[in-house]
């Protein structure tokens, strides 16, 4: 293939050819969403802080960071399928997603609270949200952290005058090393209500993955830090009507979109 497409495909704040190497992070950020009145103010700093937190668990992490118009649908999608369809056997995916895939209606007072994370797609409301996104019906090959529980929204707010993503404040504050990913979401939710906050984290996977220890062994790290939303169900697969998204800079990316590229992650 061409190099102008490998540079199209994988520039984030530069136009550097994506390298695989044992640990790897993708992360995108999206504060100005084309300058709607939900705009976002801890997205960008909930990637910087987890690039400078990735090198300190192991300075050969290689990481990316796709910041505001960088982190577009295509290149979300092309990078994961180019990442699943290259990566070495065994690699675990591991997803940090500090968005809403809830309903805005969440009864939520607190002083640091800046935003929800949470796109209004102008849909009907939901009374409850059957959240797919970066789940499947197999075998999950795959982890996902999730700053809220399914009814629920995600803070962007401010910690010591700073604006971040309360899961992300919160899960950095809590990592420490040894620790595994199951018993790392109990003490982020710690955390979370001593800050005054009602969502709680969650995590989703098998034992066996949910288990291992933190960034222990083959690594590709994916982080969105943005708003999450809903749309009309496109396949007719879900019970509810509705498909869950991750909104980014130009549009929703769509759960179907991502389980059908992850689902053929080799083990």
């Amino acid at each position: 293939m061409c190099w102008q497409w490998f540079k199209s495909l994988f520039s984030g704040g530069s136009d550097s050819l994506f390298e695989f190497r044992e640990k790897n992070a993708l992360l995108y950020a999206v504060n100005n969403f084309l300058g709607t009145v939900n705009d976002l103010e801890g997205c960008l700093n909930d990637m910087y802080d987890f690039s400078a937190r990735l090198k300190q668990f192991d300075p050969n992490f290689y990481i990316k960071q796709y910041p505001d118009s960088y982190a577009t649908r295509s290149r979300f999608k092309n990078n994961l399928q180019y990442a699943v369809d290259n990566v070495d056997e065994g690699t675990l995916f591991v997803f940090w997603m500090d968005c809403c895939h809830a309903d805005s209606n969440t009864k939520f007072i607190n002083p640091r609270l800046i935003a929800k994370r949470f796109y209004d797609p102008g849909l009907p409301p939901r009374k409850f949200v059957r959240n797919k996104i970066l789940r499947s019906s197999a075998f999950p090959k795959w982890i996902s952290l999730s700053g809220c529980m399914e009814n629920q929204t995600s803070a962007d707010a401010y910690f010591n005058g700073r604006p971040n993503g309360a899961f992300t404040f919160c899960g950095l504050k809590a990592l420490k090393p040894g620790m595994t990913y199951k018993s790392w979401i109990p003490e982020i939710n710690k955390l979370l209500r001593q800050y005054g906050f009602d969502q709680i984290a969650t995590i989703s996977g098998p034992e066996d993955l949910i288990n291992r220890k933190v960034f222990e062994g083959k690594i590709m790290f994916i982080q969105w830090s943005g708003h999450g939303s809903y749309t009309y169900d496109q396949s007719g697969d879900e019970a509810d009507g509705y498909d869950e998204t991750l909104y980014m800079y130009d549009g929703m990316v769509l759960d179907d979109d991502l389980n059908d590229i992850l689902v053929n992650i080799r083990t």
